[in-house]
């Protein structure tokens, strides 16, 4: 409640998991902002831009059934800003803008509501230095390394010409869920793993 002592303004597009523990980021009555996970009960702090490590965090944020939030995090002191996973003890950086992605650079991104699974796989939206725009799958090390990235769809294609406003789902298998503009004209919805892809419902059919 902002009527309470610590928040004083609730963001959009709150995030939540199959136990109900919510994800969201807030406006705090002592200034600045913070991204936490609460389920009526306890809250946990995740990020707080008061400390001296952030300095800002993107308006969506993404939870799995462990309560790790996925968001987008601005790094005091540097311009690179980047995607995160955190539990508020531990934070796991999966990748910054600028980073070398698909044979260029990532210039842009952004996660939706569901784009992070349980096995700790993130899915975003991707803009490249080359022009491209596609959307990917970030899968976590099985030991402490990089994440690796899988390129599920993208506009190089013949297929694709935009993925914008796009917030692509991921499920527990890895399989995305995203909508795109088409080559053809009009628009579809798909599931993809990098490997196959599936249409699921087009624009251009009598139906949509």
């Amino acid at each position: 409640l902002t009527s309470g002592p610590i928040y004083s303004q609730l963001h959009s597009l709150p995030a939540m998991n199959a136990s109900g523990t919510v994800g969201f980021r807030a406006t705090l009555d002592s200034g600045g902002f913070g991204l936490f996970t609460g389920n009526g009960t306890t809250t946990t702090t995740i990020a707080l831009t008061s400390g001296p490590v952030w300095s800002g965090f993107g308006d969506t944020v993404s939870i799995n059934a462990a309560g790790k939030l996925a968001f987008r995090g601005f790094p005091d002191g540097t311009a690179s800003d980047g995607l995160f996973i955190s539990d508020g003890t531990t934070t796991t950086e999966v990748i910054r803008g600028g980073a070398a992605l698909f044979g260029s650079h990532l210039t842009n991104y952004r996660i939706g509501r569901e784009s992070f699974n349980d096995a700790g796989q993130l899915t975003f939206w991707f803009g490249l230095a080359d022009g491209r725009a596609g959307i990917a799958l970030a899968t976590p090390p099985a030991a402490p390394a990089q994440y690796t990235f899988t390129n599920v769809a993208d506009t190089s294609s013949p297929i694709y010409s935009n993925f914008g406003g796009s917030f692509p789902s991921v499920n527990a298998a890895g399989t995305l869920g995203f909508r795109a503009q088409l080559d053809a004209g009009g628009q579809g919805l798909f599931t993809g793993d990098g490997t196959t892809t599936t249409t699921i419902a087009l624009t251009s059919s009598p139906t949509y």
